[in-house]
């Protein structure tokens, strides 16, 4: 993966969470009244970022991630599933799934989508708590170098 350029100028190292912006909006589909796409982890297929269903916000339970057009999700359980989409519309999803959006103009959400899929990000990502259902920890991801 080649690094952007800033101004003509190679683009300099950085850590992720300097960069990329793990989301806390959030939704409750029992106190909101305004029906939304929700994407769940089982509609990405893995390894494609194609997605292949969704649901509706009303029939649901629990509390869910908001995302928006251009917004990078990531299936943060087993993440060498490689479950991630770029949706162009705004919705909401499980927050078994990050919503990542770039933190400043040197960051495209198509770098981005592009990054979540490198071999040094997955590695970096693989370094997960939990033993029965891994899970990838934010706080180890943040500090890797890209």
């Amino acid at each position: 993966m080649s690094l952007p350029r800033v101004g003509g100028e190679a683009f300099a190292r950085s850590k992720v969470g300097k960069m990329i912006k793990l989301s806390k909006e959030r939704f409750d589909p029992k106190q909101e009244h305004n029906d939304r796409c929700c994407i769940e982890p089982e509609y990405i297929e893995p390894g494609t970022g194609r997605l292949l269903g969704s649901t509706q916000s009303s029939q649901q339970a629990s509390i869910k991630a908001i995302f928006n057009p251009g917004d990078v999700l990531l299936g943060k359980l087993i993440l060498c599933l490689g479950k991630f989409i770029t949706p162009d519309f705004e919705g909401v999803c499980s927050t078994e799934i990050w919503v990542l959006q770039p933190k400043t103009q040197e960051i495209t959400s198509r770098f981005l989508h592009c990054l979540i899929q490198s071999d040094g990000f997955m590695a970096e990502a693989e370094k997960s708590s939990g033993f029965r259902m891994p899970r990838a920890d934010w706080e180890i991801i943040s500090e890797y170098c890209f």
